[in-house]
């Protein structure tokens, strides 16, 4: 990629870690996503205006790979980060629900019937449509489902989001090197994102290993209850919106949309940090009833 794009790359990155660091330290905060959104914006235009002044100087006609010595220490430092935030202190993670998991599924399910996408059968109704249906139930019922459920569906959830992620090839993307600013942005989010969730999945495997003894299902417990939230949207609100999501999957494939898999990605990233965190609905309704 060139290096401004590297730039908004890094800047899309270090957003992402900010929300989540905030959303990880700010859960008993009322105000942590305001003050957030006023920390990222100031990244971002430090950003645009960094990778503005590398584009007047010639910037654009600079690539960058992974081959380049400055670019491997910044990629280490990172590894270091992600691997203590994915493995040692997993509560960087953002919190997810029933409902949230279900769309997630329900999006890369309807992703994988697209044209070009080949899957057998059998692994389709075994892996994808099965689990989805079993969430589904849960949630029409507004069953709570048990924690030692709630260790496989979240063990699942981790491995189709890691599994759609590379599969797609998204992880190359950093040697393309006609990525925009947008794209570029987009990809250091999704990168971090991904990349967390999968180091998580090494350590949530040897969770779900370890329910064998008895002794370490109370651990177990304790870790998904700091994972899951209690409290879920309405169901009318819960099918309006993995309707519009389904749509946006199928419009993005439909139409051809370069780059779609990356705008899946995220969308995905959106169901999960946004569109379902009662942190933000909270903030929404409040500004929604003073600009009322």
């Amino acid at each position: 990629m060139t290096l401004p794009a590297f730039i908004f790359f890094m800047t899309g990155l270090i957003m992402e870690a900010l929300w989540l660091l905030a959303n990880a330290g700010g859960r008993n905060e009322s105000d942590w996503v305001r003050k957030t959104l006023g920390l990222e914006a100031a990244v971002l235009v430090v950003g645009a205006l960094l990778a503005g002044l590398v584009a007047l100087f010639g910037g654009t006609q600079v690539t960058v790979s992974l081959d380049d010595g400055w670019i491997g220490w910044i990629f280490v430092i990172l590894g270091l980060f992600l691997l203590a935030a994915g493995i040692l202190a997993p509560t960087l993670l953002p919190r997810v629900s029933e409902q949230s998991i279900l769309i997630v599924q329900f999006v890369i399910l309807v992703n994988l019937f697209q044209p070009g996408v080949v899957i057998p059968v059998f692994s389709l109704v075994l892996f994808s449509i099965l689990p989805i249906l079993l969430i589904l139930w849960l949630v029409l019922r507004k069953t709570s489902p048990s924690p030692i459920l709630k260790l496989f569906i979240y063990f699942w959830y981790l491995i189709i989001l890691v599994a759609q992620t590379f599969l797609s090839g998204q992880m190359a993307l950093f040697n393309q090197p006609g990525l925009n600013l947008f794209e570029g942005f987009t990809f250091g989010a999704v990168f971090f994102f991904i990349i967390l969730h999968g180091l998580f999945l090494v350590r949530f495997f040897l969770i779900i290993t370890s329910l064998i003894l008895p002794r370490n299902r109370k651990n177990a417990i304790d870790a998904i209850r700091t994972i899951f939230y209690d409290d879920q949207t309405s169901i009318p609100s819960f099918l309006l919106f993995m309707l519009g999501t389904t749509a946006v999957t199928v419009l993005l494939n439909r139409f051809q949309i370069p780059m779609a898999n990356l705008w899946i990605s995220l969308l995905i990233m959106l169901i999960i940090q946004l569109a379902f965190n009662p942190a933000v609905r909270q903030q929404f309704e409040q500004f929604r009833s003073r600009a009322a």
